[in-house]
């Protein structure tokens, strides 16, 4: 009578197996939300990117009205919203809409309706200006209140600095805040960026924003501000802010292979 073999695993062959088939899925799960964070990251920068272009489309089409209400506005531009009145008609009052204030304070965004009291009013004459800056001096501005947007950042970003601004080199750990004023012209049309680091008090727009250049003590150079995530795994991504923004095509995503000026990549 003959004998009868059965083939099969041994017990070491079984447990390789397992081993490397543990591995493989280990190694899946893993550069799987490596990737899945890596794609929030690239969210959380497109998304910062879409808030501050919009900004700029808030600007040029611009609806002289508060969201309800009336506003009234005195020399001084501070403004009173009547919540309880009809809305003014454009044109009809002492207030203009003149752009939007933005901060940064490191995963906070806030953005405000900047409001100036229209010079033209106070008197019989109309003023004449040397440009667009000399006009919008003239005007008394202040912030529409209690009407700011706030925004964080996603999946945990925030703003940083790149390794060398300005020359000098800074430490991308470090929390960073940041200003931006986008204001249009009413006489003109044509809008203009004026950009500083921390946050400018929005009593002090004038004097410490509307600032014209790119050199040391103008305000209108080129910035990168860099996003940085509590994530792992590498990052250079930065919103680029071109000198003598203009529109939402100045506000630019950029990564460390495409750098200029003084400021270093991320």
């Amino acid at each position: 009578m003959g004998s009868t073999t059965k083939s099969g695993f041994t017990v070491i062959e079984t447990m390789l197996f397992l081993a490397i088939s543990a591995a493989l899925i280990v190694a899946i799960l893993v550069g799987s939300g490596t990737s899945i964070n890596i794609q929030r990251y690239r969210d959380s920068v497109t998304g910062l990117q879409s808030v501050l272009q919009n900004q700029y489309f808030q600007v040029t089409n611009v609806s002289n009205v508060p969201p309800s209400g009336a506003l009234s506005c005195n020399a001084n531009a501070k403004v009173v919203v009547d919540e309880l009145a009809q809305p003014t008609s454009r044109g009809q009052d002492d207030c203009v809409i003149l752009g939007r204030f933005i901060t940064i304070d490191r995963e906070v965004l806030t953005v405000d309706t900047v409001i100036g009291n229209d010079p033209s009013t106070n008197g019989s004459t109309l003023p004449t200006y040397k440009n667009d800056i000399d006009e919008l001096n003239a005007y008394n501005f202040s912030v529409l209140p209690d009407h700011a947007d706030v925004y964080n950042l996603e999946w945990g970003s925030q703003i940083a600095w790149p390794s060398i601004i300005n020359g000098t080199k800074k430490d991308n750990t470090t929390p960073r805040s940041f200003s931006m004023l986008i204001i249009r012209s009413p006489t003109s049309g044509r809008t203009y960026t004026f950009t500083a680091d921390g946050i400018v008090d929005s009593s002090k727009l004038k004097s410490d924003l509307l600032v014209t250049g790119t050199d040391a003590s103008g305000h209108q150079a080129e910035q990168r501000l860099c996003v940085v995530s509590s994530g792992s795994f590498n990052q250079n991504l930065a919103i680029f802010i071109k000198s003598y923004a203009s529109s939402a095509n100045s506000i630019e995503i950029r990564s460390n292979s495409v750098d200029s000026g003084s400021n270093s990549s991320c």
